[in-house]
C-alpha cells in the first residue's frame, strides 16, 4: 500500500482494484523475490481457484474489476481477480516495461486520485504498448478467457521438427474473444524430454508453425502457470496406482493403472468445451457450459474420476439440469480433433428428486476430455437441419428483428408469460439465457462475434423449444 493506495489512490470505489488488487499483486512480487517464483505462482493459483470457483456465487455474478457493484467493493473480484489481472498485465508488458511503466505512472500521479482509464493511458504513454484490448478484456470486461490445444501435428524437417499448432480460445463468461496475449507452450517427447516456446494468441483460433529440437508427442499450454485464465491444473509424475493430486480441480482422481512411469496433467477448464452443433444433435446432448476436465500427458495410465454436481441457481453447474437429473450423462473425446461420444463406464448418483444435486463417477478413464451433459431428446427431433441452418420455422410465437443485425436486436413474444429465451452459437454453445417477462425485449449484439446465432423460445416446463429463429450478426 506504500505505492497502491498511499502514493496514489483510486478516484472512485468502483476502481478499488487499483488500491487493493495491485497491493495483493505487490504481495506476489514480494513473495517471488523472498521465496521464489514457484511459491508466488502457487499463491496466484490458489487465488485463481477462489475467483473461478466462488467469486461469481458470492458476488452476484461475473464482475469486471473496474465497476464492481458497491456492495462488493471489498470482495474477491477487487482483491484476488484484481491482483491476477495485475500479474497478467506484467505478462503482457514483460518485466522491463512493467517496472519502468509502473514507476513512471506512480511518479507522474503521486498523491493524486486515478481511475482505470488513467492507468491505461499512463502505462501506454510510458511503455509505448497499446493496451486498449487488454483493458477492455481484463479490466472492463466480465469473465475470463480460456485457452486449449485444438490441434497438434509434428513432422521431421532438416534436423529439427516442424510443429503445426492451433490454440482455441473459449469464452469463460465473457461476451467476446480476448485480444493478443503471450502464452507459453510445453512440448514433450516419449522420453519426457521437454522444450518450451512462447507464442502470441488472439481471437477464437490461433495457428502457429514452429521448429523444435525434439520429436514431441505431447503439447500443453501454460506449463508454469504464468498467465492467469479460466483453467486450474496439477502436474503429476506417477509410477503406481493411487491418488493423483487433484488440488483446485473440484474432482477426485485416482490412478487405477499405470505402466512404468507416466507424466499426467489434470486440468479443469472453467467453461464449456467446444462442440459442433452436428455433434450435439447426433448425441442429443446439452453440455455443461460451466466446466469440463482434461487428463493427458506422456505414458500409459487409466483413472477413476469422481465428484459432485450442483446445478442449483447461482451454483457451480447451474444450467446443466433443464429437465431431469435422470437424464445426466458423461461425454468423452480423446482430443479436440475428435467428436464427443457418450462414455462407456460411468455412474450418476441423484440426490433428492429435482434438487439438482448429486454425484458422478467415471471408471476406466484414459487420457482425454470429459464433461457432464444432459440428454435432450428434442435435439433429435429435427430442431436443426444442419450445422448452419434450421428447418422451416413453426407458427410465429417469436419475432427477431432487424435480421441481419450489427448492433441491437428486438425480440417480440406476444405470449410472454413464463417463457425463457436461449441463444446458441453454431457450435451449440449457450451464449445467452434469460427469462422473458415482457412482450418486447431488446438485446445488444454489438460486442458479439459476427456469424450465425440461433434464438430459441422455451415455455417453462416444456423441453422442446416452442419457436426458434436463425439470426445473422454482421
Amino acid at each position: 500500500h506504500h505505492w497502491w493506495g498511499d502514493l496514489i489512490t483510486c478516484e472512485s470505489d468502483r476502481d478499488m482494484w487499483i488500491n487493493e488488487g495491485m497491493a495483493v499483486f505487490s504481495e506476489y512480487v514480494f513473495t517471488e523475490e523472498s521465496y521464489g517464483s514457484e511459491q508466488a505462482r502457487n499463491d496466484m493459483r490458489n487465488d485463481l481457484f477462489t475467483v473461478l470457483n466462488t467469486a461469481h456465487i458470492s458476488e452476484d455474478g461475473y464482475q469486471p474489476i473496474s465497476g464492481v457493484p458497491r456492495v462488493h467493493t471489498y470482495g474477491t473480484h477487487t482483491y484476488r481477480k484484481g491482483a491476477l489481472v495485475g500479474h497478467n498485465l506484467r505478462v503482457k508488458l514483460g518485466d522491463q516495461k512493467t517496472w519502468s511503466g509502473f514507476k513512471a505512472f506512480l511518479d507522474a500521479n503521486a498523491f493524486s486520485a486515478v481511475n482505470s482509464y488513467d492507468l491505461q493511458d499512463g502505462l501506454q504513454s510510458a511503455t509505448g504498448v497499446d493496451l486498449t484490448d487488454f483493458f477492455d478484456d481484463w479490466v472492463f470486461g466480465s469473465g475470463m478467457a480460456c485457452y486449449t490445444v485444438d490441434t497438434f501435428k509434428i513432422e521431421p524437417t532438416a534436423g529439427l521438427y516442424k510443429v503445426n499448432l492451433s490454440v482455441r480460445q473459449l469464452k469463460a463468461n465473457s461476451n467476446h474473444f480476448y485480444g493478443e496475449m503471450p502464452l507459453e507452450v510445453l512440448f514433450m517427447d516419449a522420453n519426457r524430454n521437454e522444450h518450451k516456446a512462447t507464442i502470441k494468441v488472439a481471437g477464437e483460433l490461433t495457428k502457429v508453425e514452429l521448429k523444435i529440437p525434439i520429436n514431441a508427442t505431447y503439447a500443453t499450454l501454460n506449463p508454469d502457470y504464468n498467465l492467469n485464465y479460466a483453467m486450474t491444473a496439477t502436474d503429476n509424475l506417477i509410477g503406481a496406482t493411487g491418488a493423483v493430486n487433484s488440488q483446485n480441480l473440484v474432482v477426485s482422481i485416482q490412478a487405477s493403472s499405470v505402466t512404468d512411469t507416466a507424466f499426467v496433467r489434470a486440468q479443469t477448464y472453467w467453461t464449456g468445451p467446444s462442440i459442433s452443433l452436428r455433434n450435439a444433435v447426433d448425441l442429443g446432448a446439452r453440455i455443461n457450459n460451466n466446466r469440463y476436465w482434461r487428463i493427458d500427458g506422456v505414458g500409459a495410465a487409466s483413472f477413476t474420476i469422481s465428484g459432485a454436481y450442483n446445478a442449483q441457481k447461482n451454483n457451480r453447474d447451474y444450467g446443466l439440469v433443464k429437465s431431469s437429473e435422470d437424464s445426466l450423462i458423461v461425454l468423452y473425446r480423446r482430443n479436440a480433433a475428435e467428436p464427443w461420444t457418450i462414455h462407456s463406464n460411468y455412474s450418476i448418483t441423484v440426490g433428492l428428486p429435482a434438487d439438482s444435486l448429486g454425484g458422478f463417477r467415471i471408471e476406466n478413464a484414459g487420457f482425454g476430455e470429459y464433461v457432464l451433459a444432459e440428454y435432450d431428446s428434442s435435439f433429435n427431433e429435427g430442431l436443426f437441419a444442419s450445422t448452419t441452418t434450421y428447418q422451416l420455422e413453426p407458427v410465429d410465437q417469436l419475432k427477431v428483428f432487424p435480421n441481419p443485425t450489427n448492433n441491437k436486436v428486438s425480440i417480440e413474444v406476444p405470449d410472454f408469460n413464463q417463457n425463457e429465451l436461449v441463444v446458441l452459437n453454431t457450435l451449440g454453445e449457450l451464449v445467452l439465457e434469460q427469462a422473458i417477462n415482457q412482450e418486447k425485449t431488446e438485446l445488444n449484439f454489438a460486442k458479439w462475434e459476427s456469424g450465425v446465432y440461433f434464438v430459441l423460445l422455451y415455455k417453462n416446463g416444456v423441453d422442446k423449444p416452442i419457436d426458434y429463429k436463425r439470426l445473422i450478426k454482421k
